[in-house]
């Protein structure tokens, strides 16, 4: 099991990423502390970039010993990209949007991609039925492309305070299974299944081999061991159905960076060692 946080490669003023950098002197600088604090690799939030920084970005990377767990596109959704759309111009505009940005994100293959937030909204009007057909219309679409670039799509469940559909963990399985989204998987959010599942160790269990990613920010968002999020069951349930992927630390710094990737690896790395679970090094 490998050992993942969340980093930006431009000027990021929104939340849940721990280092940002907007150039090559950056880029370089946080790879390096991500690294010295015990991680594996890294969630890659990325802007528009074009070939020859995401090469930087790999090369710089490969620097420093770092693989990619997750690849996330921040700009997607001031671009309208929406999945289940009542518009079908819209979804197969977003569907071709996504592609493009599979494509460009290959380059970091094997990795992960979420369909979070883009998957849209229940809009005024519409049924539930009918925007989960739109999206899984969508979704096939998707799989198409990502399979062949190397891709994981994994729907992220999000709280109701984010989102309208598939807020937790049963739901999003439901959703996968009844429209046969063969190359779909899910990415459960502790700071999320707080919210919506009852029990997280218990859903991860019944998830199983549909994880395909894993965000271990604590209740508060904060890094794990500062919140109430109980670890040790969490881990034996991944321990149990063979989950080897990365465990990526999606937190709030709170204005202490250093601080927060270090707290977060040390403290998985002590309940992986708890648990029996075994670590890349």
């Amino acid at each position: 099991m490998k050992k993942g946080l969340a980093v930006a490669v431009f000027d990021a003023a929104f939340g849940p990423v721990v280092y940002t950098g907007a150039n090559e002197k950056e880029w370089d600088e946080m790879f390096g502390r991500t690294a010295a604090a015990g991680y594996n690799g890294v969630d890659l939030f990325i802007d528009e970039k074009n070939e020859r920084e995401l090469c930087q970005i790999k090369r710089l990377l490969e620097k420093h010993k770092l693989g990619v767990g997750l690849v996330v596109c921040i700009c997607l959704k001031d671009q309208g990209v929406n999945f289940s759309s009542p518009d079908e111009k819209i979804r197969k505009r977003s569907v071709d949007i996504y592609c493009q940005e599979i494509k460009k994100a290959s380059i970091f293959a094997p990795c992960a991609m979420p369909i979070g937030i883009i998957r849209g909204t229940v809009s005024e009007g519409e049924t539930l039925e009918d925007n989960l057909k739109h999206l899984a219309e969508s979704m096939h679409a998707l799989e198409r492309c990502a399979v062949s670039s190397g891709i994981r799509l994994c729907i992220e469940p999000m709280n109701r305070f984010e989102a309208n559909t598939l807020l937790n963990v049963p739901e999003t399985m439901a959703f996968i299974e009844k429209y046969e989204l063969s190359e779909t998987y899910i990415l459960p959010d502790l700071f999320h299944m707080n919210i919506e599942d009852k029990n997280p160790a218990d859903v991860l269990r019944l998830a199983g081999p549909l994880i395909g990613h894993m965000h271990v920010a604590d209740s508060n968002r904060r890094a794990p061991g500062m919140g109430h999020i109980n670890y040790d069951e969490v881990l034996k349930a991944l321990k149990e159905i063979g989950y080897d992927g990365y465990l990526s630390v999606e937190a709030m710094p709170f204005g202490d960076r250093d601080g927060c990737a270090r707290q977060g690896a040390a403290y998985l790395e002590q309940k992986m060692k708890a648990v029996g679970l075994n670590q890349v090094l």
